[in-house]
């Protein structure tokens, strides 16, 4: 049987691994939609795009599962004797900024999605226009949830954050009252 220090260790090597992947899936994220950033990208290029953020969507549950499990052992006093409460705030902030870029995250892929939207819908592709301002709206939606949950963030960060999940909000609204039949859903 592992001894307290040894499950923590194992937890925390756990969070760095799926760092490291979150990390990767972000980036493959961004080189795929890299490729389409001045054209609308064809069917195959759209499904791309939303496979790579599917990939992030997975790899950020499967993130904030094993920060969760790590802050679940630390909080609630299972530690071993080693283990120092300072790096309870540690962890914490570690979290936090991991939320944090979450947000930042989840912005990038709502505008990348209003822009795709945009562009759909220009060329006539009406269906595939709907999809991406769908997505869009799921994604600014993770922003503004994952965001409620920043607590230590410094005060000019959290407010550029709020500003541009606003903006985007917004942004979204005035691009579905364009026409408003078209977009239900």
């Amino acid at each position: 049987m592992p001894k307290r220090f040894e499950i923590e260790l194992i937890l925390r090597a756990n969070v760095a691994k799926e760092i490291v992947l979150y990390d990767q899936a972000l980036a493959d994220f961004r080189s795929v939609a890299a490729a389409f950033s001045d054209q609308l990208p064809e069917s195959a290029g759209a499904l791309r795009i939303r496979g790579a953020r599917a990939a992030i969507t997975a790899a950020r549950e499967t993130l904030n599962q094993a920060r969760i499990s790590l802050n679940n052992f630390t909080i609630h006093g299972v530690t071993s004797e080693k283990f120092a409460f300072e790096e309870v705030d540690k962890i914490l902030l570690d979290s936090n900024r991991i939320t944090t870029n979450f947000v930042r995250q989840d912005i990038e892929l709502a505008r990348t999605f209003l822009q795709m939207a945009r562009l759909e819908m220009a060329n006539g592709e009406m269906e595939p226009g709907k999809r991406s301002l769908l997505d869009a709206q799921n994604a600014i939606k993770g922003a503004r949830c994952y965001f409620d949950r920043t607590y230590s963030t410094e005060v000019a960060e959290r407010e550029l954050l709020r500003n541009r999940i606003e903006e985007l909000e917004s942004a979204i609204r005035d691009f579905q009252s364009i026409d408003e039949g078209s977009f239900e859903e």
